[in-house]
């Protein structure tokens, strides 16, 4: 698990910079697939028909292709960079943190996040955005528009694994897994299993991904967050189901059923996901999003459970044989 999930890891994917794991999905997904669907904005799907496609539905595995990040949105006289967050990033959490800095000669370069104050000598009650600015360890000119993504090693335990958006790194990863393991199997449906481009920036790439797909039906895969969860979940938890966030409420028929057939936990937060775009595009698509837990998302350190990733593919692996699934698909569209 370890060796191929690094595989992913290792490829930088900040919003817009996402052709280099565009590229290496594709030629993973190739060996495995009937063939390959892109949109123009770089989110890919390996499609698997069945016999008689035509007459079969078509549902749609998703996950997020771009990872958490930060944009250059000024530069000084003494190279210190100025940035936005393009995902609602705590600035407590970027403080002191290495980065990898993506100019637009799409040359990768090592800097790190800081504060114009004396750490040592001086209390700092809050940490404000503005105070933050990226310095680099050479001379390497930094340019408005430049990409940065945090920057840190993938770490495995006897238990867990320990990274940067693993939201999106571990879904990535049991991409490729399913699709290796579903390639021989007969199915009931078409399925199409990928990743969505410029998803964790306002999810602008489901609404051209599922053009491109046309879903009957759509499970997002993603992470949910331990800290201050209500009702609680923890690391080993297994499978969770988002019944909740602010974005979308899932398709009741379809949360009784996997609910009931499958065992899952709840959860119930804020943030939304690729879902909440899904399920209100087209004609309106039966979405339900499922994951595992995540502790310290939105950080350089996200720990994640190597038991629950054993668990989300097994899940996910039984729902794709689940002859069933399909008669959840309303007909009147």
């Amino acid at each position: 698990m370890f060796d191929e999930l690094r595989e992913i890891y290792d490829i930088y994917s900040v919003s817009s910079c996402e052709k280099k794991l565009n590229t290496y999905l594709k030629e993973r997904y190739k060996k495995y697939s009937d063939e390959i669907v892109e949109d123009r904005l770089y989110s890919i799907f390996a499609k698997r028909l069945v016999e008689n496609p035509e007459n079969r539905k078509k549902i749609m595995i998703a996950c997020a292709m771009d990872e958490i990040g930060l944009i250059v949105s000024a530069v000084d006289k003494d190279n210190h960079a100025n940035f936005l967050t393009l995902e609602d990033l705590s600035p407590a959490s970027l403080l002191h943190q290495r980065v990898n800095i993506t100019t637009r000669d799409n040359e990768n370069i090592s800097g790190f996040i800081t504060i114009n104050k004396k750490i040592l000598e001086e209390k700092i009650s809050t940490i404000k955005l503005e105070d933050l600015y990226v310095e680099t360890f050479d001379d390497t000119k930094l340019n408005i528009g430049d990409l940065i993504a945090l920057e840190s090693e993938l770490i495995e335990t006897e238990n867990n694994i320990i990274g940067r958006s693993l939201t999106q790194k571990i879904p990535q990863y049991l991409s490729i897994k399913i699709l290796e393991k579903i390639k021989e199997r007969k199915l009931n449906n078409n399925f199409y299993i990928g990743a969505i481009a410029q998803s964790t920036i306002g999810f602008r790439g489901t609404k051209t991904a599922n053009h491109v797909v046309e879903p009957d039906l759509a499970i997002v895969v993603t992470g949910f967050e331990v800290n201050n969860s209500n009702p609680k979940i923890e690391l080993g938890d297994g499978v969770i189901v988002g019944y909740y966030d602010s974005k979308m409420i899932p398709d009741q028929n379809l949360l009784r059923y996997i609910t009931e057939r499958y065992e899952t936990k709840p959860y119930v937060g804020v943030l939304g996901n690729d879902g909440s775009f899904i399920h209100k595009t087209l004609a309106g698509v039966p979405t339900l999003s499922v994951g595992i837990p995540m502790k310290n998302m939105g950080t350089s350190s996200v720990i994640v459970s190597k038991n629950d990733i054993e668990k989300l593919e097994t899940f996910l692996l039984k729902l794709i044989e689940d002859e069933n699934i399909s008669n959840l698909i309303r007909r009147e569209r």
